[in-house]
């Protein structure tokens, strides 16, 4: 009779550490996954680098995507280059998730943040919101009720094989979501004149205001500034503070 009153309460404090357990599980960091949005692309899944580059992609695409390959061929021998993959449209969401990925998997490394386009505009929110150590945006929306007002009703993603649709209520809730630029956050904005998707000159009024770094492309950039150009590779490559 000792040992059962001795086993019993053990085998349920056992019982109650799994479940505690379960339940500090399911609320987890993001998972490494392709594509699906709240995932993470890395290939460096056993574990990160001092530093981080964190990379966001832009409307209808998704991780590992064009720029997140060029970044990883260049640089992950010096970092672990982390692609995020966030909603088109569900913004709180997409909130939560990156408040999880910051606390469970960032945290005490040196976090680099880039972005384009749409993805502009979550890298400055997650850059901002949690000081990260830099962050980089090319051509990114930072009036977003009007630059993706062109991208109103049903798309499709050819990276995540199914259709999204964005509503002027997106665009609203889009719009209500500013974050103030945080003092320990290094800046570098790279905007091209001959962008035809987003007007740069919204950008430009935006990141002049604070003490930003800020190149602006005159010659063929487009929207899709290419960072295998060796003009603007090196100079992200100075800006993180990569080894040659």
């Amino acid at each position: 009779m000792k040992n059962r009153k001795i086993v019993k309460p053990f085998i349920l404090s056992l019982a109650g550490i799994l479940l505690i357990a379960l339940n500090l599980s399911s609320a987890n960091a993001m998972e490494f996954g392709m594509f699906k949005e709240h995932t993470f692309y890395t290939w460096d899944k056993e574990g990160f680098k001092d530093r981080i580059v964190l990379v966001f992609h832009g409307l209808g695409s998704a991780q590992p995507n064009g720029r997140f390959k060029r970044l990883q061929a260049a640089l992950n021998d010096q970092f672990s280059i982390v692609g995020v993959n966030y909603d088109y449209t569900d913004i709180d969401k997409n909130i939560s998730e990156l408040d999880k990925l910051w606390k469970n998997r960032l945290i005490g490394h040196k976090v680099y943040v880039v972005g384009t386009s749409l993805g502009g505009f979550w890298a400055d929110y997650f850059a901002n919101k949690y000081g990260a150590d830099k962050l980089v945006v090319v051509n990114p929306v930072t009036l977003p009720k009007s630059d993706l007002a062109q991208f109103l009703g049903e798309r499709y993603s050819d990276k995540r094989q199914k259709y999204y649709t964005i509503t002027p209520e997106d665009l609203d809730a889009y719009g209500e979501l500013s974050i103030e630029p945080h003092p320990r956050t290094e800046s570098l904005v790279v905007l091209a004149r001959d962008d035809k998707i987003i007007n740069y000159v919204h950008a430009l009024k935006k990141y002049l205001s604070n003490d930003n770094s800020i190149v602006i492309a005159h010659g063929k950039g487009g929207h899709s500034l290419p960072f295998t150009d060796p003009i603007y590779f090196e100079l992200l490559k100075a800006f993180l503070g990569a080894e040659d």
